[in-house]
C-alpha cells in the first residue's frame, strides 16, 4: 500500500493495512481501513459534528435511546434511559 497523487505540500503517513493520516489541502483525512480509530483523553470541539452512524454517549444512544416518563400533549418526557 502506498498512497498516490498526494498534492504539492501534502504529507501523509500510511501502513501496509491501509491505515493512514493524511493532511490535505483540504483538512485532515483519518482512514482506519476498516479497524477502530481510538482517542485516549478529553475531546474538546469548537464546530459541528457530522455522523453518518449513531453516536452514543455513556451507554445512551442518540438514535435509539428510549425516554422516562413519557407524558401525551404538550408535557416534556424525562431523561433517555441507557439501554
Amino acid at each position: 500500500y502506498r498512497m498516490k497523487s498526494l498534492a504539492s505540500g501534502e504529507v501523509a503517513i500510511y501502513d501496509s493495512l491501509g491505515q493512514s493520516v493524511h493532511l490535505t489541502h483540504g483538512g485532515i483525512v483519518i482512514q482506519g481501513a476498516g479497524l477502530p480509530i481510538t482517542i485516549h483523553g478529553d475531546i474538546k470541539l469548537n464546530g459541528s459534528l457530522d455522523a453518518t452512524g449513531d453516536v452514543t454517549a455513556a451507554g445512551v444512544s442518540l438514535m435509539n435511546h428510549l425516554t422516562a416518563g413519557v407524558k401525551a400533549g404538550a408535557d416534556q418526557s424525562g431523561k433517555p434511559i441507557r439501554t
